[in-house]
Order: structure tokens, then C-alpha cells, then sequence
């Protein structure tokens, strides 16, 4: 039996394009019969999973990071763990057991304009020093392996790319209330996802696509006020501002006529292959993996140019033919990115850390 150590934390905030992929994975990983897991966490998980074992602080006042610093490593010992994973960027010092780190992106490198000032600082720290320290690293696409590689050479040998796959997917029957066709946004509003060229790009297209509405989907982040945006553009009567539940934004991936997402960056790109796990065609940016995630499902356009992005709404709109190509693909491409599949290889890489330092 290997023992399995976990940085649970991102399970607390299961909304979270990390915090879900956390969750999918390790409940497939808990089914795996030769793995036991340990969940490290600051706070209770209140997760019940048959051979998974958890451990947390009733109270504890030091911030999140320095947490998982000063505890994580000691419990590892405890343990006895076999290897240490972390599915978001960061690993604890001085751990007596082999580890693996998952790389998401490198936002805090490519675009750190677009991230909170804390958050940056902490990426620069703990993120460079955790893939020097990790002894196998997950890469969540060949372009977080590719940005991975031009900033540390030496760790290509260690990285192995795993995809993440949908987590929101289809359910018979789904419907909306939504009368006029829709594009739809689904992540988080902030900075680095380009909203606002989007609407602008929105606000000319609107003149030949009086019939259709924007929908924006999702959580708000930081410094950006996504409201105020719509109303200085002017398309407040065309756009709708939403943070849906779970099951709503089910219903609407499942009536959207297509998904856009023209961040400036991306280390995945989770609506994409939603979308297309609902056999929707997909606008995306032609820069990071979402050249990679779209492939042949979808339109690429420069995410800094408002004319190109406008006419491919025209485009997707009117040309029937090609929409139905577009769609047909997209249902074709999401069997690529199943997460039965990521748990597999993932446990692979765990058993191959394990291994390393008996």
C-alpha cells in the first residue's frame, strides 16, 4: 500500500477551477485500491470517502501558506508517507518523503499584471522552489509543460502533461428560459480573462445580431467590476451579469449556441472542454493552450484584436454550415478529456515519486 499525502486545501473552495479539479481527482484516486490517502488541510473537510483519512486544526490563526508550511511536513512523518502531492503549485519544505506538485499555469510569470498583488508575491516564492523540489511534476497541458520548460530547462525530463476534463457535463432533458440564442462566458471576472475587449468586440457585432444576447457566467474576482464595464460600453441590454448555481450553468452550456473565452492567458481552459463535452463550438484566444484545447472545435482569434473577434461572432452566427461542423467536432474532441483517465495516470506518476527514494 502507498501512502499518499494531500495538500487538501483547495477542497475548501470547491468552486474553484483547482478546487474541482482537486475534488475530481482525488475521489477517483480513493478508489484506487493500492493507494491510501491522507488529506492535509488548515481547516475540517467534512469529506467522506471509504480509505481516506484527513487531518486538520481545530483553530489556527497563521494564514493559509505558513500553515501548510510549519504542519505539512511534520504529518508527512507521522504518516509515514510513501510520497506528498500537491495539486496547486506550491509544496511544503523539508518533507522526508519524495513529492509531486500539479503546474496549472505560470500566470504570476506570463501576465502578472493580471493577478492580485499577494498572489503574485506567493507564486514567485513557493513556485519555483517547489518544482526544483519535486521530484515528478504534472502538467495540466503541453503548453504549461512548454512554459514550464523555457523558464526551468532542467525539469522537462520530470514533467509529464495530464489533461483536466469537464466538470460541469450534460443531463438529459436541460432547458432554460432563455428565449433569443446566446453566446456565453463562463470563469472568473477579473483581469486576465479580457472582458472587456470582449464586450467591445460584443457591442459592434450587436449591430448585425439584434436577435442574440451575451451571457457572462461566473464568480467575481478581483479589481474588476464587470458591471460598471457593461454600462460604459453600452450593452447593458444585451449582456446578462450572472453567478450561477451549478445546475444553472448546466442548463445554460446546454442552450448556449456557443462558448467564448478569449483570456490572455491560460494554463487549460476548463470552459472549453465543458463546452464541447455539451457538443458546443468554442471562440477562444490563439495564444497558451487554448490552441491546443480547441483544436478543430472551434474559432482562434488574436485576444487584442476587437474586429476579429467581432466578426467571428457574426460569423458563428450566420454561417450554419460551418456551425454544424464546429459542433459535430467539438462533441468528437471532448472524448479526449475524461477524468477516469487523468486519475489513472496521475496515480501512475504517484507510484513512479514513491518509488524514487526507497
Amino acid at each position: 500500500m502507498i501512502r499518499v499525502g494531500i495538500d487538501a486545501r483547495p477542497l475548501l473552495y470547491p468552486k474553484t477551477g483547482i478546487g474541482r479539479y482537486t475534488s475530481h481527482i482525488v475521489e477517483r484516486l480513493s478508489l484506487v485500491t493500492d493507494l491510501e490517502l491522507f488529506l492535509y488541510s488548515k481547516q475540517p473537510l467534512g469529506i467522506d470517502l471509504r480509505g481516506v483519512r484527513s487531518r486538520s486544526v481545530k483553530r489556527n490563526f497563521l494564514p493559509h501558506f505558513l500553515h501548510a508550511q510549519l504542519c505539512f511536513s511534520k504529518w508527512a512523518d507521522i504518516d509515514q508517507l510513501n510520497v506528498f502531492w500537491s495539486p496547486r503549485h506550491h509544496l511544503p519544505m523539508r518533507l522526508n518523503c519524495p513529492s509531486v506538485v500539479t503546474i496549472h499555469d505560470f500566470v504570476w510569470r506570463m501576465h502578472p499584471e493580471t493577478m492580485a498583488f499577494g498572489g503574485a508575491i506567493l507564486e514567485q516564492i513557493l513556485m519555483p522552489r517547489a518544482i526544483r523540489q519535486a521530484d515528478r511534476i504534472i502538467c495540466v497541458s503541453h503548453s504549461t509543460h512548454n512554459d514550464l520548460v523555457q523558464f526551468e530547462p532542467a525539469m522537462a525530463a520530470k514533467s509529464r502533461v495530464i489533461y483536466e476534463a469537464p466538470c460541469v457535463e450534460p443531463k438529459e432533458g436541460e432547458h432554460t428560459s432563455y428565449q433569443n440564442p446566446y453566446y456565453l462566458f463562463v470563469g472568473t471576472k477579473e483581469p486576465r480573462k479580457n472582458l472587456s475587449r470582449m464586450l467591445m468586440a460584443w457591442s459592434k457585432a450587436r449591430t448585425e445580431l439584434s436577435e442574440y444576447r451575451l451571457v457572462i457566467a461566473g464568480n467575481t474576482g478581483w479589481s474588476y467590476d464587470i458591471q460598471k464595464e457593461i454600462e460604459k460600453i453600452g450593452v447593458f441590454d444585451s449582456v446578462d451579469n450572472i453567478s450561477p448555481s451549478e445546475d444553472r450553468l448546466r442548463q445554460l452550456y446546454a442552450n448556449c449556441h456557443a462558448v467564448v473565452l478569449t483570456s490572455l492567458y491560460e494554463g487549460f481552459g476548463l470552459p472549453l472542454v465543458e463546452a464541447m463535452a455539451f457538443g458546443k463550438p468554442v471562440i477562444a484566444s490563439n495564444t497558451s493552450s487554448m490552441i491546443e484545447i480547441t483544436g478543430d472545435a472551434g474559432l482562434l482569434v488574436d485576444p487584442l484584436n476587437i474586429e476579429e473577434l467581432s466578426d467571428q461572432f457574426i460569423r458563428l452566427a450566420r454561417d450554419t454550415s460551418l456551425y454544424q461542423t464546429l459542433a459535430s467536432r467539438a462533441g468528437e474532441r471532448s472524448k479526449m478529456f475524461d477524468w477516469g483517465s487523468a486519475a489513472i495516470e496521475t496515480a501512475q506518476v504517484l507510484r513512479q515519486a514513491s518509488g524514487l527514494r526507497a
